[in-house]
């Protein structure tokens, strides 16, 4: 036997009064433009950076090409280094030992600074590698150099 249903709706006779405070409206907050950030120093980049200072310091590689992957300061010491040796232009590489890159060990102490530890050889010679590299803008630039142990 099937009975009806009580209603469920309530009465109509009854109805809420209307709100009187305004809604809260949503506001959309962005973050402020950031510029854009190099991308980070990682293995392949480090070992191109250092191999491109070594490079110039056996006359593979011409002062002018380290401008902009090195600070002022570097550039300067490593163009007196090389025009000490009387090869501030391109050698042949037959002509003399050059340096070969072996490791690159990359070290983060802050943001925006790596420092660079490796090992390169000349002939028979290994030598320590250090250098720091600092985010300038959207580049990574060299800003200490030493060969360890060499002089």
């Amino acid at each position: 036997m099937l009975r009806p249903l009580r209603t469920y709706e309530p009465p109509t006779t009854h109805h809420r009064p209307t709100r009187t405070a305004p809604r809260p409206t949503l506001v959309t907050v962005l973050p402020p433009d950031e510029p854009e950030a190099p991308p980070p120093l990682t293995g392949p980049i480090a070992w191109r950076l250092l191999s491109a200072v070594l490079e110039t310091l056996d006359g593979r590689r011409t002062m002018p090409q380290l401008r902009g992957l090195v600070a002022d300061s570097v550039h300067d010491a490593i163009r007196r280094e090389v025009h000490g040796h009387g090869h501030g232009h391109c050698v042949r590489t037959e002509d003399r030992q050059i340096w070969r890159l072996h490791r690159v060990r990359a070290c983060h102490p802050a943001p925006g600074v790596v420092e660079l530890a490796g090992t390169a050889g000349r002939g028979r010679r290994i030598r320590a590698l250090a250098a720091r590299a600092e985010q300038r803008g959207t580049r990574w630039i060299c800003t200490e150099f030493a060969i360890v142990g060499d002089g």
